[in-house]
């Protein structure tokens, strides 16, 4: 399922908008209406997580591109899209890193298309995976590795909280495979190479919150190999 935020203090503009979102997509959305970023930001404390943010740059005693910046803080991964009847603020938002700017009143085409590439820029950082029906969406960003247990798996976090994924670890291969960052180097590890903080060569893999991957034997070869081109990249 896909969050969405939506924050405007001009609540019959913003149910509207909300209204509008939900005719652009094509698969599961929670779509939350706040009149200020104070709330927002108390719902993030709270444990809330949000793909995509719909700012108002125009808030009653707030400048929405400050709160926007503050936001990318905490959620990395954001797609912040800018909305404004002010046409001045068009090089303003880009003192943040953001997806789209749209004037009000909101044209449908615009919308839809910001929409999208939203969905694009998730999909390219994300992975889901469906548990007996239940989708799990992984934050590829800030997975540091994933470790098996049988028929379980434990996706580490980069701010050392985990992921239980109910699943075992063969099975996080494929879909997987298109993400190059991510490689299998024993039978119970995945490690993000983003991550990587010192390489024993052959034998370890030093990671963030003092873990580490073990590298087996069978895959020793193919991980040098990979994280030479890695390094190579850099």
């Amino acid at each position: 399922m896909i969050n969405i935020a939506v924050i405007d203090d001009n609540k019959e503009f913003a149910y509207n908008l909300k209204s509008q979102i939900k005719k652009c997509m094509n698969i599961a959305c929670r779509i939350d209406i706040f009149e200020n970023s104070a709330v927002f930001f108390e719902s993030i404390g709270s444990g809330s997580v949000y793909h995509i943010l719909f700012m108002d740059i125009l808030l009653n005693h707030e400048n929405g591109i400050d709160a926007a910046q503050q936001a990318r803080k905490i959620l990395i991964d954001i797609n912040i899209i800018f909305i404004s009847v002010e046409k001045s603020f068009f090089m303003d938002v880009y003192e943040v890193n953001h997806t789209y700017f749209l004037t009000k009143p909101i044209d449908f085409t615009h919308l839809k298309k910001a929409i999208n590439i939203s969905l694009e820029n998730i999909n390219a950082n994300s992975l889901t995976i469906f548990c007996k029906n239940s989708p799990i969406v992984l934050s590829l960003n800030k997975i540091t590795f994933i470790e098996g247990f049988a028929k379980v798996s434990i996706a580490h976090c980069s701010d050392g909280s985990s992921i239980r994924i109910p699943s075992p670890l063969r099975e996080l291969d494929e879909p997987l495979k298109n993400h190059t960052d991510f490689i299998r180097t024993h039978q119970s590890y995945i490690v993000n190479l983003q991550f990587m903080k010192k390489y024993e060569r052959k034998k370890i893999i030093y990671l963030p919150c003092d873990k580490c991957a073990y590298i087996s034997r069978k895959y020793a070869d193919t991980v040098d190999n990979m994280i030479t081109r890695f390094l190579g990249n850099i």
